[in-house]
């Protein structure tokens, strides 16, 4: 999408958007997770009568919204061009459809008639300065309307006053698919790049996706030395947070400047042409799941053959985690994400030019919880040097809730109630997160979870769990409630205060049931064990930092976290998936000071970590991996 302009192009630092091209504004029809839920929230907020016409109509404006708390968070100047007295009632109206979809500070609009230029509005908004460009996105209606009788149009008049002009024509992306990579840019019939206009800022695009790229390219040019384009792929919720953090910004920072990428582009190799990093939440893009558990008989106590010696060096480790894939595929559970996201995977693959954080073979091993166990059950061979056992929870696999199927998987796993029992995918579809808490046998035969399912047992824990963030060589810790031990979790019924029932579901993302921590604050045995320390090195009590220089050997009272035994875990699991971003979950067996990992997940939001710590060690991770891509690629060639 390069100008036939030469000369390096101011970075953008105001925005004004023709409302037309918003509303006219063309979102990929696809079947993902995020539409779909986006889709369900328009519709609840509609009448029988006018719920189809007023899904679409919100549809629409999805990526608009997006795009404009894109440029706000990246504190780039948004105005809102109207042609007339009478759209500006129109935009009073339909930028509900904006706030429905969670933008509630809508920018300035400006009305543009014989009394006030595109220009006008440029100087009036005061957000660009002397070395920045204002960029104006109008659609094909208002290029046409407002061209003052100019050979091409509204967009030749505002080039030539100096700025640059995107062209919105979503019709056209059939054109785009078939147009070949390295080819200028389509003319759409506008005459761009022939004599009159070769030093005209001005583009054709087909989706707004389009215009952040842009900005991109303009902001890198005008820094210098290396920067490293980050194309992140990510479901909007999950982006919008790390955008309120300042987690991906635009602006170059640290060496790095971050660009959403989208899946369905038409142009999508076209898309990825500047980025260097993709990072991606390939889960948020789970399109289905299938299981067929033939291969696998029920009782397989997962994990038995992981176990693992600590001398294993990293080849060794790396097809340990080979080999959890080839379990998983002898079950056969499959999970099928979007065209779209499979289409990236294929680009980026073939790709000579982009690093993937994180690959994606291993990502997936921890979408699927009985490979995830099986993982895990490798932690028995961490060494520590207190003596702490690190290990996974016992578990087995089930296809059916059925008393006799159950009772003969538990009973070769030798596993006894209480337990907790999950779905055996562990993330992006719907009832990934629903569980349940079982206290007797009997209990297991009425569970409503999606099958298959994995039974693990429950480890009394005192009501604290340790979050453990590993981002690059840093590891974070963190501190949350959780919930209570087995005697207290299922509380009497009120038809007897002797009777209780026999299982609890629950979903742990929005019901989780919490009991009292056995203390006010969680102890840990290492560099940090009490406020105070904490306090001096300026981080709450509840979130710290796990050094590799944390002491060695030091006695670890039952109940306290071991600093150390802790960063073996997460150093081993680093080595072995491959992984530069994750998180897990650990809890203390209150009886026996067992480390249980009960859960570790890709990617992780790390927002328990305070920003001044958790961004640096994120943009340094990304740097060093691609840094450390591109020695291996250089020494491969």
């Amino acid at each position: 999408m390069d100008s036939r302009r030469q000369s390096a192009i101011p970075p953008v630092g105001a925005v004004l958007l023709d409302w037309q091209a918003l509303a006219d504004a063309d979102p990929p029809a696809t079947s993902s997770p995020e539409r779909n839920a986006t889709s369900a929230k328009c519709e609840r907020g509609l009448s029988a009568s006018d719920t189809r016409e007023g899904e679409e109509h919100r549809r629409q404006f999805l990526e608009a919204s997006k795009l404009i708390q894109r440029l706000l968070y990246a504190q780039i100047g948004v105005g809102i061009l109207l042609g007339s007295d009478t759209a500006r009632a129109s935009y009073n109206e339909e930028s509900k459809s904006l706030q429905v979809l969670g933008l509630s500070d809508l920018p300035q609009a400006f009305v543009v008639g014989n009394d006030k230029t595109v220009k006008d509005v440029a100087a009036e908004m005061g957000k660009a300065g002397e070395e920045e460009s204002v960029l104006v996105v109008i659609s094909r209606k208002w290029n046409d309307e407002h061209g003052n009788g100019r050979q091409f149009g509204a967009a030749q008049v505002l080039a030539e006053q100096g700025m640059t002009v995107m062209i919105v024509c979503s019709e056209d992306k059939g054109k785009q698919k078939e147009d070949k990579e390295g080819e200028e840019e389509s003319s759409i019939g506008i005459g761009i790049g022939s004599a009159a206009t070769d030093n005209l800022q001005i583009r054709t695009i087909v989706s707004l996706s389009d215009v952040i790229p842009y900005i991109c390219k303009t902001r890198k040019q005008a820094v210098a030395g290396d920067v490293v384009v980050v194309g992140h792929v990510m479901k909007w919720d999950r982006e919008k947070s790390f955008l309120k953090r300042g987690a991906l910004p635009l602006a170059v920072t640290a060496g790095l400047t971050f660009v959403p990428i989208d899946v369905n582009h038409p142009a999508l190799d076209r898309h990825l042409d500047d980025v260097r990093l993709l990072l991606h939440k390939a889960t948020d893009e789970i399109a289905s799941v299938s299981h067929t558990l033939a291969g696998q008989k029920e009782g397989h106590r997962d994990g038995a053959n992981l176990e693992d010696d600590e001398n294993r060096d990293e080849k060794e480790m790396h097809c340990i985690a080979k080999k959890v894939s080839r379990v998983k595929a002898v079950t056969e559970s499959r999970v099928t994400f979007s065209n779209g996201m499979t289409h990236l995977w294929r680009l980026a693959k073939a790709s000579r030019h982009i690093c993937v954080i994180d690959p994606f073979e291993f990502v997936e091993i921890l979408v699927d919880r009985v490979a995830m166990m099986n993982l895990l059950q490798g932690l028995k061979a961490v060494a520590t040097p207190n003596g702490t056992i690190v290990r996974a929870p016992v578990s087995v696999s089930v296809c059916s809730f059925a008393e006799a199927v159950a009772r003969e998987a538990l009973s070769q796993a030798k596993l006894e109630p209480p337990w907790i029992v999950k779905p055996r995918i562990a993330c992006g579809i719907p009832d990934a997160h629903t569980m349940a808490f079982v206290r007797t046998r009997a209990g297991i035969a009425d569970l409503k979870l999606p099958l298959p399912a994995v039974i693990q047992e429950y480890v009394d824990h005192g009501s604290v769990q340790y979050k453990v963030y590993v981002i690059g060589e840093r590891v974070f810790v963190c501190t949350r409630n959780s919930t209570p031990d087995a005697a207290q979790f299922i509380k009497p019924t009120p038809l007897s205060e002797s009777c209780q029932s026999t299982s609890m579901t629950f979903h742990s993302l929005r019901s989780l049931p919490l009991g009292t921590p056995r203390q006010s604050g969680a102890t840990v045995a290492g560099s940090r064990n009490d406020k105070d320390e904490a306090a001096k090195d300026g981080r709450s009590s509840s979130s710290w930092e796990i050094r590799s220089t944390a002491p060695a050997a030091r006695r670890v009272e039952r109940g306290q976290l071991d600093e150390v035994a802790v960063w073996s875990a997460a150093k081993w699991l680093s080595r072995l998936l491959k992984l530069h971003i994750f998180g897990f979950d650990v809890v203390v067996q209150s009886l026996t000071g067992d480390h249980v990992v009960v859960d570790a997940n890709y990617f992780p939001s790390f927002k328990d970590v305070p920003d001044q710590d958790s961004l640096p060690a994120f943009w340094d991770c990304l740097r060093e991996a691609y840094r450390g891509w591109q020695n291996q690629r250089t020494k491969n060639e």
